[in-house]
């Protein structure tokens, strides 16, 4: 692993975090919970704790590659200046290649556990962190067709409620109309009760005036019966009053009666 090679990796790490966390932004813009955004925020601060640990991490492997480099190049120098010198041995070749190995693992190794660690847990945390969030929208989507649902239940009672009021309305209109007429109705029979009871008191009083008459004129054809047994010219004359009061009581009887 060279310099360039990690500096590649930790640019591509930046930019995955990058979308990651503007794929996240973007999708808690609309509606999220509680829960979620606190995962989220959690999320943000894991985030931000390993990118400060990874450039960490790249500053050691980076000071242990140069350290690496510098090694190899004073033990190549020393190779060949014990080469031309013909003081090279065996074991010197085998002690230069066994410290080449081990810096070699020591600059391959150095890339610590904790950063595989680390970003097995972002993934983790990226993976709970779009299932919760596919859950809340799932949700979501679940609750807006109930709302819509209820909406719909609404506006169609609100329609029946508008249509039974027009209906009342209607309704209420009849009755006034109803109720006009019998009000109507019920003054003009009163009315006419009136003037058929001011009728009947008014033929009770001509039969009481009549009936006083009849009384009289009984009286004075009694009065005449008994006078005619006295003269036959007074029983004319009392005859002629007769007539004359019996003209009299059918004229006022044939008044009354019209």
């Amino acid at each position: 692993m060279t310099s360039e090679n990690i500096a590649v990796d930790n640019e591509k790490r930046n930019l995955v975090g990058e979308i990651n966390d503007q794929d996240v932004q973007d999708v808690t813009q609309n509606s999220l919970t509680k829960k979620t955004k606190s995962l989220r925020k959690t999320h943000m601060s894991t985030q931000v704790f390993i990118a400060n640990q990874e450039k960490s991490e790249f500053r050691l492997c980076f000071s242990n590659e140069i350290l690496v480099f510098q090694v190899n190049i004073l033990q190549n120098e020393s190779t060949l200046l014990d080469y031309r010198n013909n003081a090279s041995t065996p074991n010197t070749l085998k002690r230069t290649r066994l410290d080449e190995e081990f810096y070699r693992n020591v600059s391959t190794d150095a890339a610590p556990v904790t950063a595989a660690f680390n970003e097995g847990t972002s993934s983790l945390l990226h993976r709970h962190a779009y299932l919760h969030i596919a859950e809340t929208e799932k949700e979501n989507r679940k609750l807006k067709t109930e709302v819509s649902d209820l909406k719909l239940q609404y506006l169609t009672m609100k329609t029946e409620l508008d249509n039974e009021k027009v209906r009342r309305v209607e309704i209420e209109q009849i009755w006034r109309s109803q109720k006009k007429i019998l009000d109507e109705e019920r003054w003009k029979f009163e009315n006419e009760r009136n003037d058929w009871e001011k009728e009947r008191k008014k033929l009770l009083m001509d039969r009481d005036e009549l009936a006083a008459e009849l009384k009289k004129v009984a009286t004075i054809a009694f009065d005449l019966e008994l006078f005619a047994l006295f003269s036959f010219e007074d029983l004319f004359s009392s005859i002629n009053i007769l007539i004359i009061l019996s003209f009299q009581f059918l004229v006022r009887f044939s008044a009354s009666s019209a």
